[in-house]
């Protein structure tokens, strides 16, 4: 669950403002515009995807026909009420009353995001509901939504898939860490086998001094285990 208090903070310190940004919003020290401003700076330094961008953002060329993000959440309420009803076997007349909120819960709650993955489930076979529901959107737009539904980026504020790109950044980096202290266990597990081996060796019958000697200087160096 994304907290608008830590999305503040961490957008703040990271655009190198003195207070967390909603403390700036709520004086109305930004505007609209420059929190946009903000979070494009950050979008930057840190080589975000531009999909999660507004239509209002920098990296928004007008040519892209990117809309606002009321057609990317009209869409996607769209989606996720159809898998609910056609794939879950929801009844309808609860589904058509399903606000923004309901929509965001359940496809939450269900995964929908690893579960359907957008190209696979919308726009693959003949019959695909995204040949023609979709007919007339830019295929950057249509890009620009795929990303969102893919990473669980829908139902979302421009602030909000900033910070959770920024969480996802965090997530792999700890990932990678994890790997590579795990790769490092491992190797000097090997040569310590490996050097409790030779030492075997150096200590049986029917070894040569001269053996003997050349191995009792020997020892197994990480890099070559890699």
């Amino acid at each position: 669950m994304i907290k608008s208090k830590d999305i503040d903070v961490r957008i703040g310190v990271l655009a190198g403002l003195d207070r967390p940004l909603g403390l700036q919003l709520r004086g109305r020290i930004i505007s609209n515009k420059d929190e946009i401003g903000t979070l494009d700076t950050i979008v930057d330094n840190y080589s975000i995807a531009i999909e999660i961008c507004p239509n209002k953002s920098k990296h928004v060329d007008r040519g892209m026909n990117i809309p606002s993000d009321m057609m990317f959440e009209h869409d996607t309420m769209f989606l996720v009420k159809r898998l609910a009803f056609m794939e879950m076997g929801l009844d309808s007349d609860k589904i058509r009353t399903w606000s923004p909120k309901n929509c965001d819960n359940f496809f939450k709650q269900h995964d929908l995001s690893n579960k359907f993955m957008f190209a696979e489930t919308f726009m693959s076979g003949s019959n695909a509901v995204g040949k023609w529901y979709f007919q007339g959107r830019s295929d950057y737009y249509m890009r620009f939504l795929e990303y969102r539904w893919n990473n669980g980026m829908v139902f979302t504020s421009y602030r909000e898939r900033v910070d959770m790109a920024l969480q996802s950044m965090i997530d792999n980096q700890t990932q990678s860490t994890t790997e590579i202290i795990d790769k490092i266990r491992n190797l000097e597990e090997q040569k310590a086998t490996l050097n409790n081996e030779l030492k075997g060796i150096v200590a049986s019958e029917g070894v040569s001094d001269r053996l003997k000697a050349i191995l009792s200087n020997v020892s197994i160096d990480l890099s070559k285990l890699d």
